[in-house]
């Protein structure tokens, strides 16, 4: 089995501080866009209304004031019976309903985009969902992921070599090995001893000699 061929831990490294960095940049881009349809639907629903909603009260009221000016310049007659032009008042009071039919559209139009707008968030929505998952679940977890592989991989480094000394048998004699390798018994040292006796292990020269002569014989 080949042993591990870790050559630069620190690419691990410098690959999870990128993802790190990748992850809170995108964050922040998505928190920023979430943000932005949180200010837009603020704004729908709460500042623009009311905006257009005070300004038609203050049309409504330019209108009525329009209205009451051209009543008074059309009831004023002069020395000769003759009625004073009522031109800048009517120019006015058109101004001042255009103005009042503006307000009116603004509001109508308003109705509408938050219909349009809240549709569009749910789709916004939807569609951030993968997006989200991977900034809230899947990036967060490959961090974790090569944070401890790192860690492995240092603690791996800094492991000291065993001593394979230890493990290696000494080298056997040469006659050993062939006796070994032959599977023969190891030899037996024999003992002559050149008189009798109990450990003799061989015997006597007179008894292996049948020529010998005894003692009783000859006398």
């Amino acid at each position: 089995m080949e042993g591990a061929n870790v050559k630069a831990v620190d690419a691990v490294v410098r690959f999870k501080a990128r993802l790190v960095k990748v992850l809170q940049e995108l964050g922040a881009s998505a928190s920023e866009a979430n943000s932005e349809v949180e200010r837009s639907k603020v704004w729908l629903e709460r500042e623009i209304p009311i905006y257009w909603q005070s300004e038609r009260r203050k049309r409504s009221e330019a209108v009525a004031s329009c209205k009451s000016a051209l009543y008074r310049k059309g009831m004023v007659t002069s020395s000769k019976d003759q009625k004073p032009s009522v031109i800048d008042e009517k120019k006015a009071l058109q101004r001042a309903i255009a103005s009042l039919e503006e307000a009116e559209t603004k509001l109508a139009n308003i109705k509408r985009w938050r219909v349009a707008f809240e549709r569009e968030a749910i789709l916004y929505r939807a569609a951030m969902s993968p997006f989200t998952q991977a900034i809230d679940f899947d990036l967060p977890t490959a961090v974790a992921v090569l944070n401890r592989m790192a860690e492995a991989l240092e603690r791996y480094l800094q492991t000291a070599l065993p001593d394979l000394t230890s493990l290696i048998p000494p080298p056997a004699l040469p006659g050993s090995e062939r006796g070994s390798a032959a599977g023969a018994p190891p030899a037996v040292e024999t003992t002559r001893r050149t008189g009798g006796g109990a450990d003799s292990l061989e015997p006597p020269p007179e008894q292996n000699d049948p020529t010998a002569t005894s003692p009783e014989s000859s006398s």
